[in-house]
């Protein structure tokens, strides 16, 4: 199985976009997986409250209960492509930074305080209006971080039928004070895999 890994385009300090696609003979998909609306709630690895985007093509997890995390990418009956932490899964509210694995979002330049900030927080998400048939928009937005001055925001797009997902990752200066700042994407991967 062969996955893309993470390409960026645009201005660093206006957002960071990168796609995943699967590049590989999808599976012959069932009657079932073709009526799976493309975005529900569901229960993962001890989490309660997480978005499963499906296309029929591929599916993807991102965290509600905490991040947000894109925890999982998989193409139809297939392995997640990303990296989880067993240990740390379904858990949330810690006093230190988790790894969890899967896709984040942080933010530039690193240093031990901004970077690693806390994202073991509830997560609200909103389904976007589209103009094409067929297209899902998701954004999710977790708490501002009051100490940093900063808001995080990710968009994903997924297009039925397709394995590609396109994620969207915005920063804002939401503080009293400028700062010096970048969006910064960080994508664990699972290891054995081949990764394009």
């Amino acid at each position: 199985m062969r996955a893309s890994l993470p390409w960026w385009r645009g201005p660093l300090v206006s957002g960071a976009v990168f796609a995943l696609a699967g590049v590989a003979l999808l599976p012959n998909l069932h009657a079932a997986d073709k009526e799976k609306k493309p975005v529900d709630k569901v229960e993962y690895v001890g989490w309660k409250n997480n978005l499963r985007l499906n296309t029929g093509a591929a599916e993807l997890i991102v965290t509600l209960d905490v991040g947000p995390r894109l925890i999982s990418y998989r193409l139809a009956d297939g392995k997640n492509v990303f990296k989880e932490y067993t240990d740390q899964l379904g858990k949330s509210g810690e006093k230190e930074w988790q790894i969890r694995g899967g896709h984040r979002l942080w933010v530039g330049p690193e240093d031990l305080t901004r970077t690693y900030a806390l994202d073991n927080g509830p997560v609200r998400f909103e389904e976007l209006p589209q103009k094409e048939t067929g297209v899902t928009t998701v954004r999710l937005t977790p708490a501002a971080d009051a100490e940093y001055g900063i808001q995080k925001t990710i968009e994903i797009t997924i297009a039925e039928g397709k394995a590609q997902v396109t994620v969207e990752h915005r920063i804002k200066n939401v503080g009293d004070k400028p700062t010096d700042l970048a969006p910064w994407v960080l994508t664990v991967m699972a290891p054995g895999g081949v990764e394009v």
